[in-house]
C-alpha cells in the first residue's frame, strides 16, 4: 500500500494498515513528518520530541516513510507495484469563508 502524506491522517492510516498486515510506504513531500502538527502547531504547544517519538513508534511497526518525495502521478505508484493508494494530502491552503469583512485590513 502507498500512503501519500505523512500528516495525522496519513500516519494514522499507515499505522492501521500495517497493523492489519499490509506493507505500507508513506510518501511525504516535506523533509519532516507530521503535516500541520509540524508546520502549523508551534513547538511550545506540541514539543517536537513528542511528535518524533510518535512517528518513531509508527515506523517501529514497519511503516516506511520516504521524505522529500512528491507524488506527481498516482499511475506512477501503481507502476511501481503498489496495489492501493490512500491519499492523506492535508489542506495547507487557507480558504475564504465568504463572510462580511474578511478582507478588511487588520
Amino acid at each position: 500500500m502507498a500512503v501519500v502524506g505523512a500528516g495525522p491522517c496519513g500516519l494514522t492510516a499507515a499505522l492501521r494498515l500495517v497493523q492489519r498486515g499490509y506493507d505500507v510506504t508513506v510518501f511525504e513531500r516535506m523533509p519532516l513528518p507530521g503535516g500541520m502538527m509540524t508546520y502549523g502547531i508551534p513547538a511550545y504547544r506540541l514539543p517536537r520530541n513528542i511528535l518524533k517519538g510518535e512517528v518513531d513508534d509508527i515506523k517501529g511497526f514497519g511503516v516506511e516513510i520516504k521524505y522529500n518525495t512528491k507524488v506527481e502521478s498516482l499511475d506512477s505508484l501503481f507502476e511501481q507495484g503498489y496495489n492501493a493508494i490512500f491519499l492523506g494530502v492535508g489542506a495547507h491552503e487557507g480558504m475564504k469563508l465568504g463572510v462580511e469583512g474578511e478582507d478588511v485590513p487588520g
